[in-house]
């Protein structure tokens, strides 16, 4: 966690082992860079082909991909 989610931790919910942060209209461009930074480091750290292989089985897999899936249609 860095500093300024420390500060904000009412913006912060724990619950069944995840982790969500709120952000409001205004930090929508600091969440977006949040999420590129999370994927460079996790595609630096794994290799983008094994990056690219746990995002597909992730969709197939992960709650929460099918509750997105659901939402958006």
């Amino acid at each position: 966690m860095n500093e300024k989610q420390i500060a904000n931790r009412d913006k912060i919910i724990y619950f069944k082992n995840l982790i969500s942060f709120f952000y409001t209209f205004e930090e929508l461009p600091q969440l977006l860079k949040e999420v590129q930074k999370e994927r460079q480091l996790k595609q630096q750290r794994y290799g983008i082909n094994n990056y690219k292989s746990y995002m597909e089985k992730e969709k197939v897999n992960n709650p929460l991909f099918q509750r997105f899936k659901q939402i958006k249609n």
